[in-house]
């Protein structure tokens, strides 16, 4: 973390560069990841995050089932999710957007939604 987000020494009050780390010492067996996307500033980091459909941690294997996303900044913003249909179900996503439900889309036009603004 560096510039404005960078930790503040306490011993001489000054702005100090860091590395910010996670360990997961046991997989739990629903993983949820939060990607925090505004920043200390009231920015928003609209880097694009490339989103797999499975995830492989150790020997355990995650499939991605809903995403949940938001669109607008910080300040002026609406939430969104998709959620992954079942195989019986068509396998697609549904997209909800408050009272309004989106028939499942194919993968690929999923990508199209998930903008680097879209997160």
């Amino acid at each position: 973390m560096h510039g404005d987000s960078a930790p503040t020494c306490d011993g001489c009050s000054k702005k100090a560069g860091s590395k910010k780390r996670l360990t997961i010492c046991r997989l739990p067996d629903i993983l949820v990841i939060f990607l925090k996307r505004f920043t200390v500033n009231g920015g928003k980091n609209e880097r694009r995050v490339p989103v797999e459909a499975q995830l492989t941690l150790s020997d355990r294997q995650y499939a991605l089932t809903s995403c949940v996303f938001h669109s607008g900044q910080n300040n002026d913003g609406h939430y969104m999710t998709l959620n992954k249909e079942t195989a019986e179900g068509g396998g697609g996503w549904t997209l909800f957007n408050d009272h309004k439900i989106f028939p499942a889309m194919p993968d690929n036009e999923v990508n199209d939604l998930l903008s680097p603004g879209a997160y």
